[in-house]
């Protein structure tokens, strides 16, 4: 029997001024922005440091590899976005993450992301195992396999568009 889902973690981004465009919703490159400030809440929740320390410590970078993305309903400047973040799958030297962007005041799903990371050094910029206590905390975010293979939604619906 397998465990359930992960947990996800949680944060709430407002949705600012400059991040509309001229029909007054969210600029869709934006969204991209605010996974990776999910990111940081992520990891700084999970490690109970600041992210750039985090990154300038252990010298360990998460450069996005790979981005898909599925836009469904428009934020607008003012909304509250509660950010759900999962652990799709782990490899030896990449994970991807999920990022489920949430309109507060209805609960509607605006934005469904994964971005795979790869894990590298700094110094050399070249490809490394994910740390161990990285690889630890992540796995604490990782659900259970379903019977497609994927881990919490990890795999984009067929014939969804991706960006």
């Amino acid at each position: 029997m397998s465990a359930p889902d992960a947990t996800p973690f949680r944060t709430e981004i407002r949705v600012r001024f400059a991040e509309v465009d001229d029909a007054r919703v969210v600029y869709y490159p934006r969204y991209l922005d605010y996974c990776h400030r999910a990111f940081e809440d992520f990891m700084e929740a999970g490690f109970g440091t600041p992210y750039a320390e985090i990154f300038q410590g252990a010298g360990v970078g998460y450069p996005a590899v790979n981005v898909q993305v599925d836009y469904h309903a428009p934020a607008r400047f003012g909304d509250r976005l509660d950010v759900e973040v999962t652990c799709a799958r782990i490899g030896d030297r990449s994970l991807t993450l999920r990022y489920r962007m949430l309109r507060q005041r209805d609960g509607a799903l605006c934005c469904d992301a994964r971005v795979t990371i790869a894990s590298i050094d700094m110094a050399t910029f070249s490809a490394i195992r994910v740390p161990d206590a990285h690889r630890a905390f992540f796995a604490r975010h990782l659900g259970a396999p379903r019977p497609d293979g994927t881990r919490n939604g990890g795999a984009m619906p067929e014939g969804k568009a991706t960006s």
